[in-house]
């Protein structure tokens, strides 16, 4: 069994899945502002019990890598930490932005992974639409306009993705058109917004966090080869941005 935590937004999550394919078995959620992210064991433990299995048939866990705040991604990483060294199995991190291009990207708009980043507005990560790949800082110079006019750019690890950050109503004319806009800073972003949007600009209601599914599955092809080690997995904390994540001088 494959177990994942993803503490990266206001719902914590735990899931349940078959080792083999990674399909989902089960899942639990809980209001992380209410203390649910103290259920998450409790939460692995029914779902287990349920597929008459115990802890010990846990073989790999996946957690969300972010971005998200602090504290949230810092209870998936211990518990995941403390389930690694128990019971001596693989962990593996899968960046939020990864599951969500899984899940909303399509031949014929651009993607943007929206997060809230407080008071400096929205940030986002880029997926053009003719590429799998988000935006990195080597872009070719087409894509360069992107880059120049965004008011804070931050690298994310060892990736080279490119967060950026601006204030709501400049977004249309930072993003890509046509483009979707999805991600758990979508709410934030429409609440912030002065402005109507254009009409080659879709908002992706009901995507505030990654389906398990496209966590795991990309998880379950990173367990494959032997996970991560947990000490080294920087998370992308959004606020503070420290750690991992390194802003780029203009």
């Amino acid at each position: 069994m494959l177990l994942l935590f993803d503490t990266s937004t206001t719902t914590a999550v735990v899931a349940l899945a078959d080792p083999e394919g990674g399909s989902l078995i089960g899942q639990r959620e809980y209001a992380r502002n209410e203390g649910g992210a103290s259920l998450l064991l409790t939460g692995a433990h029914d779902m287990l019990e349920e597929a008459d299995r115990d802890i010990t048939s846990v073989t790999g866990i996946v957690i969300s890598r972010g971005p998200g705040s602090y504290t949230g991604l810092r209870v998936g990483y211990a518990l995941a930490q403390g389930l690694s060294e128990s019971l001596g199995i693989p962990v593996t991190a899968v960046p939020s932005f990864c599951a969500f291009a899984n899940q909303y990207r399509t031949d014929t708009a651009s993607l943007c992974v929206c997060y809230d980043a407080r008071s400096r507005g929205t940030a986002w990560v880029t997926y053009f639409q003719d590429e799998t790949r988000p935006l990195r800082q080597d872009a070719g110079s087409n894509k360069g306009i992107h880059l120049a006019l965004a008011e804070d750019v931050v690298e994310l690890g060892e990736d080279e993705v490119l967060l950026q950050i601006a204030p709501a109503e400049a977004i249309p004319g930072l993003v890509p058109r046509p483009c979707r806009l999805a991600g758990p800073g979508v709410d934030r972003f429409l609440a912030s917004l002065d402005h109507d949007l254009p009409d080659d600009i879709e908002l992706i209601a009901g995507s505030d966090r990654a389906a398990p599914e496209h966590l795991l599955t990309l998880g379950t092809e990173a367990l494959l080869t032997g996970g991560e080690d947990i000490l080294k997995i920087l998370p992308f904390y959004l606020g503070t941005m420290e750690a991992a994540p390194q802003r780029l001088k203009k």
